[in-house]
């Protein structure tokens, strides 16, 4: 069986926003860079993040059941994927959202500690306010 995705071997991308009722949603790709077969298995932990240095914004990406847990093999030059749904934050209470700027995803690949940055612009909040959900890695790029 090949061995665990590490983030040292693996680059993260964006797939197109795509507008839905409550927010936007978004297909994030996780390709192997290396040059064996990786495994990818669980929940990726995705956090809206900015600043200089670059630091997270607010608490990480619910989990969603909306897809099965597997294990996904990624060969050398590959592609696994999760959907991301980020609400709209502007229908979250003040109390509990202070709106920021985002410059960018930070992508914790699933039982890894180092993040993979992804290019994004959007609004996060400061506090505790949970605008995300990601899925499960799921095979292929996902769109």
């Amino acid at each position: 069986m090949a061995a665990r995705c590490q983030t040292k071997d693996l680059s993260a991308s964006a797939g197109a926003p795509q507008g839905y009722r409550n927010g936007l949603q978004m297909v994030i790709v996780l390709r192997n860079t290396g040059t064996a077969p990786c495994t990818l298995s669980g929940y990726p932990t995705v956090s809206q993040a900015g600043g200089t240095p670059v630091a997270t914004i607010g608490p990480p990406a619910s989990q969603s059941s909306a897809t099965p847990h597997t294990v996904v093999t990624v060969p050398p030059n590959g592609d696994a994927s999760v959907r991301l749904q980020i609400a709209n934050s502007a229908g979250n209470l003040l109390g509990t959202c202070k709106p920021v700027k985002a410059t960018s995803l930070s992508v914790v690949p699933p039982d890894e500690k180092a993040a993979l940055h992804v290019s994004f612009g959007s609004t996060a909040c400061k506090g505790t306010a949970k605008l995300m959900t990601v899925t499960t890695v799921q095979q292929g790029s996902g769109g």
